[in-house]
């Protein structure tokens, strides 16, 4: 019979770690190099549940605690895995009924991943909140006669924060608010991924550019490039990242040509207006 247990990454011991290792690279094979900057960067600031089984970590899930701009509780259910002899035996549900369960009574909403949206309609969320995406593309643009030129600004963390705090500010939407740490993670971590982290300019005002490279396309989980000028930007915007079509993740709309996309939360408790959770989701 195994037990759960939820822990702090900060006091997880070398041999704890190793096992978690061993259990990481068994789903998910990513390389040393990336595994060892989780585990030296991400994990001092994460929740880890433990599956504990005869003294050996059986299966674990991880959880980025975070808030939203009303001061909700939320957690970002950044990774989850069981070890290879102990799959089939529905370990992973429990340990994120038990992550959740240390919210208490609050409201709390975990940010999703799209691959999993059916697996959280199974469980006891009754909310699963989704964003739109609009597609841009070098064709597109090609019927567009006014374009714009990007230039890549000075990137500083403060410059983003600024940028961001402007935009969030006249978007009636509640979303998540980020502390210094999980920014600083993220610029990590672009380090060892194809993310884009951008501030761009277009000679007349500053933006910033959150998002990620997959399969040759450009996945923009959040920006603060108005979303009336994305059309005439889209020349800019492939020439630009040296790419054919780009994904733009967009807040809820009632815009119907704007298809819905990908599962940005799932839900317990009322929400006073639309969620939207930037960031990579994926």
């Amino acid at each position: 019979m195994y037990e759960l247990i939820l822990r702090s990454g900060d006091s997880l011991t070398a041999a704890e770690t190793n096992q978690l290792k061993c259990i990481w690279m068994e789903c998910f094979g990513d390389s040393k190099d990336y595994l060892d900057m989780f585990f030296d960067v991400f994990i001092p600031h994460i929740e880890v549940v433990l599956g504990i089984e005869d003294g050996v970590i059986i299966a674990t899930s991880y959880m980025l605690p975070l808030h939203t701009s009303s001061g909700r509780k939320c957690a970002y259910l950044y990774a989850g895995g069981v070890a290879k002899d102990y799959r089939g035996r529905h370990l992973f549900r429990p340990m994120v009924e038990y992550h959740t369960g240390s919210f208490g009574n609050d409201p709390y909403y975990i940010v999703g991943v799209p691959h999993l949206i059916e697996w959280y309609k199974s469980t006891y969320f009754p909310v699963i909140y989704t964003c739109r995406e609009l597609t841009l593309s070098v064709q597109t643009s090609k019927a567009l006669s006014c374009q714009s030129v990007l230039t890549r600004c000075c990137y500083t963390l403060d410059k983003l924060k600024e940028l961001r705090e402007a935009y969030l500010k006249n978007v009636n939407y509640e979303y998540i608010c980020y502390p210094d740490w999980f920014y600083h993670l993220m610029r990590t971590e672009k380090e060892y991924c194809e993310d884009v982290m951008d501030i761009l300019s277009d000679a007349t005002s500053e933006y910033y550019v959150i998002g990620r490279y997959k399969e040759g396309i450009l996945y923009i989980d959040e920006t603060s490039l108005p979303a009336y000028r994305l059309k005439s930007l889209s020349q800019a915007l492939c020439s630009f990242y040296r790419v054919d079509c780009i994904k733009i993740k967009l807040p809820l709309s009632d815009n119907e040509s704007d298809k819905e996309s990908s599962i940005i939360y799932a839900g317990q408790g009322s929400s006073s207006g639309n969620l939207w959770a930037p960031f990579t989701l994926e």
